[in-house]
């Protein structure tokens, strides 16, 4: 390797015209698969991520008196179903709040739990069906506080 690596630069001290030295057309093949292994990489993360929201939405679509979160309205005392994305343990006006963000591959929507610090029986991943009524934070973003929640049972679990 070494060696190679030795002639390819001899070869491109001794290179002198206007075209692509030997040493840089290996650095240009090597830059171009890394760039082609990236891109397939986002691709097939890109198709996995859709297909999980794909999944999602079939399970929560198929709980009973439950709404998806795209066709949900602020303001209004809300049902779905939804996976457990995101996590978050954070005081909020010297209060400890616990944050989940739950998704139903249509959207999300932060649930809080104001005075807890923890759930018992949530985490990532975890099926959950929220009710409450539904809210936006400063940011905009969709919200229940205290939302009433019971836990759903992952396909195939017994």
């Amino acid at each position: 390797m070494i060696a190679r690596l030795a002639t390819l630069e001899r070869n491109h001290r001794k290179h002198r015209s206007g075209t692509t030295s030997p040493l840089r057309a290996v650095a240009g093949a090597a830059n171009l698969r890394s760039l082609m292994l990236k891109s397939l990489l986002r691709r097939l993360r890109a198709d996995e991520s859709r297909d999980r929201d794909a999944s999602i939405t079939t399970w929560a679509r198929g709980v009973e008196g439950c709404s998806l979160i795209r066709d949900v309205e602020e303001r209004a005392v809300v049902r779905f179903a939804g996976l457990v994305s995101r996590i978050k343990v954070r005081p909020r006006d010297g209060v400890a709040a616990f944050e989940a963000t739950v998704q139903d591959g249509t959207g999300e929507v932060r649930a809080v739990w104001l005075g807890r610090r923890s759930v018992p029986g949530l985490n990532l991943g975890a099926r959950l069906i929220l009710e409450g009524r539904l809210g936006r934070d400063a940011k905009g973003r969709l919200q229940l506080v205290n939302p009433v929640y019971e836990f759903e049972a992952a396909p195939g679990a017994h």
